[in-house]
């Protein structure tokens, strides 16, 4: 349509219209069938024609939300608020952002603390463990091993076993 002069620059404006509805429809139906790929497929292609248009914004944040992209889901919800600040929807949604990301982050937090708690257990459990250079310094009896700062003498050089 674009490129055909036997319309008027009225009739394509109406079908940008039309075709933006569709896709808004067509992501919608993305979102109730969680294919979210396909929602943000159809969002995108209308936000290249309208940056501002708020239900696109609205529902690629969901999009984004669903795949877990907080970051971006956020976003295009402060886009939609600077778009329409009274936008109930857009503001209810930026709410449950906020509760969907505390919990991801607490249940990170945990992940990792838990993973740092065995790693620590496993190094402390392990025979194979080997002392810190230092520590193998000040336990040099014969005082061959030179201070951890300076390179040790020829490795094994004491009888103790300290340098090796």
């Amino acid at each position: 349509l674009e490129f055909d002069s036997k319309y008027t620059e009225d009739e394509k404006a109406e079908a940008r219209k039309v075709k933006s509805a569709c896709w808004n429809n067509e992501a919608q139906c993305g979102l109730k069938t969680k294919d979210f790929l396909a929602a943000r497929k159809a969002c995108d292609k209308v936000l290249k024609q309208d940056s501002q248009n708020i239900k696109a914004l609205y529902r690629r944040a969901q999009t984004f939300i669903g795949t877990n992209d907080f970051i971006e889901a956020k976003r295009d919800l402060g886009n939609a608020l600077a778009v329409d600040p009274d936008c109930k929807e857009a503001k209810l949604e930026m709410r449950r952002l906020a509760k969907l990301q505390q919990q991801r982050d607490a249940k990170e937090k945990k992940l990792y603390a838990n993973m740092f708690e065995k790693l620590s257990k496993m190094e402390a459990n392990d025979p194979k463990a080997t002392p810190a250079p230092a520590a193998a310094s000040e336990e040099c009896k014969k005082g061959c091993c030179a201070p951890a700062e300076e390179e040790p003498q020829a490795k094994g050089c004491c009888d103790e076993g300290c340098c090796s």
